[in-house]
């Protein structure tokens, strides 16, 4: 039997990171899809510019991300924050790991944080 996809449009992750349903995101980014994992770290890129409480949100999925895929979506959304404080989680990100893909984009996303 095919496995179905049950992902819901974008949207809904969007609206729950926007809206700090953060029991709801938390779930899904524990136990969710992975296209659903991604999509919530691309959410919360454009929540965390002016959002204290959804940037540290973010800081903390990306530390506790442990796919890749989700991991770099998370990398991306810091480096759209537009905070300073983002580059210092990215620099930690860059010290302490030695996946050259995952290296490369917290690299990219602090160019991007000085943009």
């Amino acid at each position: 039997m095919q496995k179905v996809n049950k992902m819901k449009d974008r949207e809904f992750y969007a609206k729950l990171v926007f809206g700090a349903r953060w029991k709801k995101v938390d779930k899904f980014l524990a136990s969710g899809e992975l296209e659903e994992k991604t999509t919530i770290m691309e959410a919360f890129g454009a929540a965390a510019k002016g959002n204290d409480e959804c940037y540290n949100h973010l800081v903390e999925a990306v530390q506790k991300a442990t796919e890749q895929p989700v991991l770099l979506a998370g990398i991306q959304a810091l480096g759209h924050t537009g905070r300073s404080a983002a580059a210092s989680q990215l620099n930690y990100i860059i010290e302490h790991n030695t996946d050259e893909t995952v290296v490369a984009a917290a690299r990219e996303a602090i160019r991007a944080l000085r943009q």
